[in-house]
């Protein structure tokens, strides 16, 4: 019996399937979930999903979130969810020039807060997250 994965972003289900094994990048690190994995919950961190379809490991860039493992079922609720192959290094590479120009002018200017300066943070740390993925070997 495999393992059903549900990736869900706010708009939309962007991948569900069976899988054999999955990568999470959790606010304590790495883990693998297999097949009779004890129930578990917990915080995702911007970074790189590894699931194994059909024998390849297929790497998925993801924002922050939550998972929740439940029988064989294991659902990503995540902010964004990219698959980094079908995306070219020239507008990863534009992206993070962006989001890094964004976050360094926040900081420079006194009008911007806290939560702001949090959410510019993170886009950031997600572009990072999509270059790395795009290189990504499991």
């Amino acid at each position: 019996m495999a393992l059903t994965l549900k990736i869900i972003v706010p708009e939309k289900t962007v991948f569900e399937g069976e899988v054999t094994s999955v990568i999470l990048p959790t606010a304590l690190g790495e883990i693998e979930i297999l097949e009779g994995h004890l129930p578990i919950i917990g915080i995702l961190e911007p970074g790189t999903v590894f699931y194994k379809e059909a024998g390849a490991t297929i790497p998925m860039a993801i924002d922050t979130g939550f998972f929740r493992l439940r029988g064989s079922e294991l659902v990503l609720l995540t902010e964004a969810a990219i698959d980094v192959q079908v995306l070219d290094e020239s507008s990863i590479d534009a992206a993070i020039q962006r989001a890094q120009e964004a976050l360094e002018k926040a900081k420079t200017e006194k009008v911007v807060d806290d939560e702001e300066l949090e959410r510019l943070d993170k886009i950031f740390r997600f572009q990072v997250a999509q270059k790395l993925t795009k290189h990504a070997k499991r």
